[in-house]
Parts: C-alpha cells; sequence; structure tokens
C-alpha cells in the first residue's frame, strides 16, 4: 500500500508557480518608418520619444513601482529627465495616435543622470505609483507600452544606428548609481537577475535628411524627406557661388549647379545637378501630347524625342523606356493626379505635365 502511495505521488506533474515578465525596446527603431515617434515638443523642446513596452508570460502583475538602468551616449542624445511624467499623460499621447502608457496618473516618476565618459551616461529611471498599481483592464491584450521615454538628439545629422542598452551599472569595479544596482526591478520583488524578467536594447535609426531635384519646363523642383522641418535651400554654380535660396530654382544657362537643403538641425543634404535649357515654342511643336487630362492612356507622337521617363510628384520614376514616333501610356493602376513627363534624345529633353483624371 504504501508502495502504490509513493508511486501515485511521484507521477504528479511538478507545477512552478513563477512570473515571468519581459520589457523591451524596440529592436530595429527606425524614426523613418515610425514617424509618430519623431518630432514631439514639449515646452518648446524637441524630441523623440522611446517605447518602452511589457508583456506578461504568465499571470498579470499589478506594478506599482519600478526602476532600471539604460545607457546611452550623451554626445548622440540626451534623456529629457524634466518631462518624463507631463509626456506620458494621455492627453499628451493622444496629440501623438500613439498607444497611452501604462505609467499615467499620480507618481513619483523621472530619472537621474551620471556621466560616464564622454561617450557614455547612464540613467536611472524610476517610477512609483501615488495611486495604486496600474490595472490589467489598462493592459492590451497582453501587450502595452509601459512608459514613453524622451531623447533629445543632440546630434541629429548621425546617420549611424545607436544603441540605449540595459544595465545593472556596474562599470570600472562600482555602482555608477548607488541606489539602483538592478538592470530592472518591479515591485521590489521581480528583477532582471532573479530571472523573473528579460530585457530587449533598443538600436536607433534617425529619420536623415533627404531630397531629390526633378526639371519641371525650365525650373528645378526639389521634394524633400525627413529631418526635421523646416527647410532652408541654396543653389549653386559650381564655384559654390549662391544663386539663389528659394525651394524653386530658374537657372538661366545650361550647365552645372549644386542644390544645397537644411533642416531645423542644420543637417545638410547636397545635390549635384547638371541643367539643360528647353527647346523653344517653335521647336516644341515637333510633338503631341493627347488626350491630357487623360482617362485611360496618353499618346504621344514625335519625331525630336525617342526616350520617355513618367515622374510622379515626389521624384519617383513610374515608368520609362525607348520608342519611335509614336508611343501609348496606359494607366494601368496609377492614381488620379498630375505627373511629369520627359521626353528627350541625345542632345535635348523637355518636361510637360500631364494628368489622369
Amino acid at each position: 500500500m504504501k508502495k502504490i502511495i509513493l508511486f501515485y505521488l511521484l507521477s504528479l506533474p511538478l507545477f512552478v508557480s513563477s512570473q515571468e515578465i519581459t520589457v523591451t525596446f524596440p529592436d530595429d527603431f527606425d524614426l523613418q518608418e515610425n514617424p509618430e515617434y519623431d518630432n514631439w515638443t514639449y515646452q518648446q523642446n524637441t524630441f523623440f520619444a522611446l517605447p518602452l513596452s511589457i508583456s506578461f508570460f504568465n499571470d498579470f502583475v499589478p506594478i506599482n513601482q519600478y526602476t532600471f538602468n539604460v545607457l546611452y551616449n550623451p554626445q548622440l542624445i540626451q534623456l529629457e529627465t524634466e518631462i518624463i511624467e507631463e509626456i506620458n499623460n494621455h492627453n499628451y499621447t493622444d496629440l501623438y495616435n500613439v498607444l497611452g502608457a501604462l505609467s499615467t496618473g499620480q507618481a513619483n516618476f523621472g530619472a537621474d543622470i551620471y556621466e560616464i565618459s564622454p561617450t557614455q551616461a547612464l540613467a536611472t529611471i524610476y517610477y512609483s505609483s501615488l495611486n495604486g498599481p496600474f490595472t490589467e483592464d489598462k493592459y492590451d491584450n497582453g501587450y502595452g507600452v509601459l512608459a514613453y521615454l524622451p531623447f533629445k538628439k543632440i546630434n541629429a545629422c548621425n546617420k549611424a544606428p545607436l544603441s540605449v542598452s540595459f544595465s545593472d551599472g556596474y562599470i570600472d569595479g562600482q555602482y555608477v548609481s548607488p541606489n539602483q544596482q538592478s538592470v530592472f526591478n518591479i515591485n521590489n520583488s521581480l528583477s532582471y537577475e532573479s530571472g523573473n524578467i528579460t530585457i530587449q536594447n533598443a538600436f536607433i535609426n534617425f529619420n536623415i535628411l533627404w531630397a531629390d531635384v526633378i526639371q519641371n519646363g525650365t525650373t528645378l523642383q526639389p521634394s524633400i524627406t525627413g529631418g526635421t522641418p523646416p527647410y532652408t535651400y541654396e543653389w549653386t554654380d559650381k564655384m559654390d557661388v549662391v544663386l539663389s535660396t528659394d525651394s524653386l530654382f530658374n537657372p538661366e544657362i545650361s550647365g552645372d549647379y549644386l542644390f544645397y537643403v537644411y533642416d531645423q538641425n542644420n543637417c545638410v543634404y547636397i545635390l549635384y545637378i547638371s541643367y539643360e535649357q528647353l527647346v523653344n515654342i517653335q521647336e516644341s511643336s515637333s510633338f503631341s501630347i493627347y488626350p491630357n487630362p487623360a482617362t485611360n492612356y496618353i499618346k504621344i507622337k514625335t519625331n525630336r524625342f525617342y526616350a520617355y521617363d513618367l515622374i510622379s510628384l515626389n521624384g519617383q520614376i513610374l515608368c520609362s523606356g525607348m520608342f519611335a514616333n509614336n508611343l501609348t501610356i496606359n494607366r494601368n493602376k496609377l492614381a488620379s493626379g498630375l505627373y511629369f513627363l520627359k521626353l528627350k534624345n541625345e542632345t535635348e529633353q523637355i518636361i510637360k505635365k500631364v494628368k489622369f483624371n
């Protein structure tokens, strides 16, 4: 009988009660692909918001408080410690059409910064609720944003990925932050060190300034993406003599020019452009474009040009090719709107606006 009981007990499955929590920054955080997190403003400060997410593997954990450390390069970015609580307010995040943070309401919420070296700083972030833990009904389907961290771009023109990484702060034989010696700690009972919490660091790419220029008739017309508006412009000759500071440029003669665009952070993008004067009105009568506006197709008749590009308003070449005397461009899936049609030969080109209704 005893042997049977012993065998029965040994056959029972062993259930281990444990909490497992994951806190993660986006592994590949590209601000060009996630513009909703870029160029937030508060009290005349402009910054990007790095979201910190949390998920629960087993049961939901009502969180009263948490602390953690992160390392970053202060020559590239700087944590805006004074506004962490304000920008995590639901009313504020609603302005940017992002998920509201769980760390809201009345709380002690902020950060302390420790300078380690010119290229390394440690931020200790702390949160302690004053009106009880956030509840499970605030947690969205097992995944949510725990908090947004506001970082100012110190070198907004940086083109290489930069990291924000979790750390216990133990550097050169001592803890940088004496009050926080854990990578991540929740409710003073769950921690990275005890194996209850797993983490993921962030690698951030800025929304880099980029430009393209097309020739629209006798006008050079730029399209700008990325960076931080407003933009300023310079058109120069090959000797870098400034000819215009307008967004559009009408060169007086054919030749090579330089285009500079600067954003609010003084980041710059430079393009080298070759401009050719277009044929005059009499010469341009040697071709016809019809119907324009068009519904399903556009026909071109010419004995002067033999190559074409159809270009969108933002400078993207949608289709191109060679032809002899006659060309039909079918609309296919092109959206209604304006496009540029560039006709060219070995020595000259002309650009006309065409429209699909």
